[in-house]
């Protein structure tokens, strides 16, 4: 039996019989934007999509069989990235939009599960509140940010001090040893960036201050990222993945709306 269906491959008499199954819809999420000289503009949606579907293997086949991909949700939110050429934007009242229509299409047609998995941080507050609009009763909806899966004491076996922090991990460290394992034909490895990162001040302005901002477009610097490094973080993050949708999958639905209405 098929590990996971595709939402955009199936027909609707597929959905029909997929939705009775009461299945677990995947939304992967990212951004169109630049990612240094190195990285291309589509890595945040190509991560969520390479780690989705290698969480499949550890799967038991009786989830996998329920578990449905939808088509990516790529642009998004990525004004930090404005400077550079390539990035696509959406204004976060528009992806705020977005994600309830896309939420309340699934509720719709009956979906009672999705699991937004996310690969772009500004995004995550505009997906949040677009699915608390969206969700209709009865459907339970997660977002997982797969950085929020990789535990700590891995980031500091593996980085130490050279490691910043989350908030400046754009085409750094982390997001270029992924893309070396997932997706290594895409790396520019040649163009990796070695000493550039940005002056990190204690605010933000609008616009950005142009000290700010670090000429290659990575955030933190880059050396030491690997396929291995990314390998082992890959592997944990699809730890965390399986868990999360075999959870969703197994766990009792969620009890319809009080007569007050839904205020979650």
């Amino acid at each position: 039996m098929e590990r996971m269906k595709r939402w955009a491959e199936m027909t609707w008499t597929d959905i029909e019989s997929l939705v009775a199954e009461d299945p677990v819809a995947v939304l992967p999420t990212g951004s169109v934007e630049q990612h240094g000289p190195h990285l291309p503009l589509g890595t945040d949606y190509f991560i969520p999509l390479a780690l989705g579907d290698r969480a499949l293997r550890g799967i038991p086949e009786s989830v996998g069989c329920r578990l449905v991909s939808l088509p990516p949700l790529t642009y998004t939110h990525a004004p930090h990235s404005n400077p550079w050429p390539g990035t696509a934007n959406l204004d976060g009242t528009t992806l705020t939009r977005v994600a309830r229509d896309l939420i309340g299409e699934l509720g719709r047609q009956g979906v009672r599960r999705i699991a937004i998995l996310n690969g772009h941080m500004e995004s995550q507050a505009f997906l949040w509140e677009g699915a608390r609009l969206g969700r209709r009763g009865g459907s339970w909806v997660t977002l997982i940010n797969w950085w929020d899966l990789v535990p700590d004491p891995l980031v500091e076996d593996l980085f130490g001090d050279a490691w910043v922090g989350w908030e400046l991990e754009h085409a750094a460290l982390v997001e270029t040893a992924l893309m070396m394992a997932l997706r290594p034909e895409l790396v520019r490895e040649e163009r990796t960036p070695r000493e550039d990162s940005p002056l990190v001040r204690p605010y933000r302005s609008l616009p950005p201050e142009a000290p700010t901002l670090p000429r290659s477009g990575s955030f933190a610097p880059t050396a030491g990222a690997s396929a291995e490094i990314g390998e082992r973080i890959a592997g944990a993050i699809c730890d965390g993945l399986i868990d999360a949708l075999v959870n969703i999958a197994e766990s009792p639905a969620p009890p319809s709306p009080t007569a007050k209405g839904d205020r979650s």
